[in-house]
């Protein structure tokens, strides 16, 4: 066995200079093709005390470990896979270059189909047996953990069959850094606040306001240079300005635009609450589940409950959301009573910049070579597609809920 035949039949095209040099260093010591991360009994193991795949997705992975089992090619790429992602310094590095050695192929290979898997699983473990030391609640482990099964269905869902595509192992890479927590029905991100914004909060008080740093603000209201808004006439530079009496900014509205009038806030009643790189939870909405007020409710306030608690180093500034679902637009799709305009309803709205694509993954599920053949099966697909059709953009957009003394307004609004 060499390095060049390995990745010729895995098709690996690109992977870091190591590589090479670690091949040589387990096949002297014997490591290279261990069966460990794919065998009979471990994996057995795993899903004994983990739950972590249901039936479908089970069966595939059992499928797969005997398939790997029976290729040193295969388990020797597993195993040089799970040291790469150990060691995280070396692989955001390899990220950021864009190096990483995935297998590149553009039709079904079950083998493929599967290698990214098994070094995930162990892993994804340690962390939540971290977490159980921290006394994160159990719920909360046993679902976190059963991200891989989440992607696996989302894949069977998108492309009628199970696979782990480059897509999911990059983002179970938070998993491994123990950033994203399922919490009942939502799912939350530790990370930097990052949108082109400042939030101001009034004192003693939840009442939200959210100005424009460093944004430029097309004519109407939306980000410049998101699809529709190229042409800059009319537009302005949404700079943010504190001084000694208080804070001047282009603030949004309640559609989610930012005005084009500055405004000024005293410091006597406003203070900055949330500003770039503050610590946040980034909200993602799991494809399954209803978003009912009350069921999102009950994931907002257990996360505020047990996150101070495990994790006391982080201290959360906000709750935020950035998704097409926090479009100011959505009442232009549905109507009330609607648990989409309710989900947004306690969040304060702001633009980000956007090409209008998320619908294309998050609305419609699978992806289609002509808008006009995407589906009209619901209420929502039918009014996004005359959209598309007619070549008006649906916005992603950003919801912001200040967090203080333990609460926000998603715990405390309506």
């Amino acid at each position: 066995m060499d390095f060049k035949t390995m990745t010729r039949k895995l098709k690996v095209t690109t992977y870091p200079d190591i590589f090479p040099v670690w091949f040589d260093e387990m096949k002297g010591d014997g490591s290279l093709t261990s069966p460990v991360l794919v065998s009979k009994k471990y994996l057995e193991k795993v899903q004994k005390t983990w739950h972590i795949f249901d039936e479908t997705n089970w069966a595939f992975v059992q499928n797969s470990a005997a398939a790997i089992r029976k290729s040193s090619y295969a388990r020797a790429y597993i195993n040089l896979m799970f040291r790469f992602i150990k060691d995280r310094a070396l692989f955001r590095e390899v990220q950021r270059e864009k190096k990483l050695p995935y297998p590149r192929y553009t039709t079904p290979e079950p083998l493929l189909d599967s290698v990214l898997i098994f070094p995930l699983i162990p892993l994804i473990i340690a962390v939540m047996e971290d977490w159980k030391v921290r006394k994160v609640p159990e719920k909360v482990i046993m679902d976190t953990v059963k991200s891989m099964d989440t992607s696996l269905y989302i894949n069977l869902i998108r492309y009628d069959r199970v696979f782990m595509n480059e897509h999911y192992f990059n983002w179970l890479q938070h998993a491994i850094d123990g950033d994203i927590l399922f919490v009942n029905r939502l799912e939350f991100e530790f990370r930097p606040f990052y949108a082109p914004c400042i939030v101001l909060t009034k004192k003693g008080s939840l009442e939200t306001v959210v100005l424009a740093d460093g944004a430029k603000i097309h004519r109407n209201g939306f980000i410049l240079g998101s699809k529709g808004c190229e042409d800059a006439e009319g537009s302005v530079e949404g700079i943010f300005e504190e001084t000694p009496e208080g804070f001047f900014g282009y603030p949004t509205n309640a559609g989610g635009r930012f005005e084009r009038e500055k405004q000024f806030y005293s410091k006597e009643e406003w203070e900055i609450s949330v500003r770039k790189q503050d610590p946040i939870l980034l909200v993602h909405i799991p494809r399954r589940g209803s978003l009912k007020a009350e069921f999102c409710r009950e994931s907002y306030r257990n996360v505020l409950e047990f996150v101070p608690r495990c994790f006391p180093a982080t201290h959360i500034k906000a709750i935020v959301c950035h998704s097409w679902m926090m479009s100011g637009q959505m009442d232009e799709v549905v109507e009330a009573p609607s648990n989409l305009l309710d989900f947004q309803n306690n969040y304060t709205l702001y633009p980000l910049s956007s090409q209008g694509t998320a619908i294309f993954s998050f609305v419609f599920h699978r992806p289609v070579e002509n808008h006009a053949d995407l589906p009209e099966n619901t209420r929502l697909e039918k009014a996004m597609k005359e959209r598309t059709l007619a070549g008006i953009p649906f916005y992603e957009g950003g919801g912001v809920s200040v967090v203080k003394n333990g609460t926000c307004s998603l715990v405390e609004g309506d």
